[in-house]
């Protein structure tokens, strides 16, 4: 869990840092997205429960595109390289 909890609160901190996808998160409590994200993936990983809201109602409003959701991805194999878990 503690790997994943800092793979999280790296990806969410480059996420809102990216050039292409950054203004999705502008003005938006990092910190909160962080610990939203970390519960998540543990739910789904370990099997724990994930009190938050559900994704689909959080990310339909944002009408992400595929090139965004691209993006993410490619920044998600990058750090996680750069955390050794590639």
């Amino acid at each position: 869990p503690d790997f994943l909890r800092r793979a999280v609160d790296v990806l969410v901190r480059r996420f809102a840092s990216d050039f292409i996808i950054g203004f999705h998160f502008e003005g938006k409590d990092l910190e909160r997205i962080i610990a939203a994200e970390t519960s998540f993936a543990l739910s789904h990983l370990l099997g724990g429960s994930y009190e938050g809201r559900p994704i689909v109602s959080l990310h339909r409003p944002l009408r992400l595109n595929l090139g965004q959701f691209r993006r993410r991805h490619a920044i998600m194999r990058q750090v996680l390289g750069e955390l050794g878990a590639s």
